[in-house]
């Protein structure tokens, strides 16, 4: 059974069970649509049940990682860092935060040597 949008006293609600071909369960859903738009709530549903079918045959997508536990897991392997490199790291550090690595590009490593060097 694919998901639908129903109304229940003006807003709208995704309801339904997804089930994968060859499971035993679906994945029960049942939530307020982020919008009152009717089109957009159906495009909601319809993305949602892709998501979940996705994750059932291709397993649950990578977490996402922060810079900041790329620098702590780059400082604490065993190879000893130079003074200068973890002076470095650090101030990128500082630079990024906790920016996701995976959105970190060219553009975003220039911007980074504008503002620290």
């Amino acid at each position: 059974m694919s998901l639908r949008v129903i109304s229940r006293a003006g807003p709208l609600y995704i309801y339904g069970t997804v089930r994968p071909a060859g499971a035993k369960e679906g994945v029960r859903v049942r939530q307020r649509a982020g919008t009152d738009r009717r089109e957009l709530a159906d495009e909601e549903a319809r993305t949602l049940e892709a998501q979940l079918l996705r994750a059932a045959w291709h397993g649950d997508r990578p977490a996402v990682r922060g810079f900041a536990e790329a620098v702590t897991s780059y400082l604490t392997q065993p190879e000893p860092r130079s003074r200068q490199t973890r002076s470095l790291v650090r101030r990128l550090l500082v630079h990024f935060g906790e920016t996701p690595v995976a959105s970190i590009g060219q553009e975003q490593a220039d911007g980074a040597v504008r503002a620290l060097c």
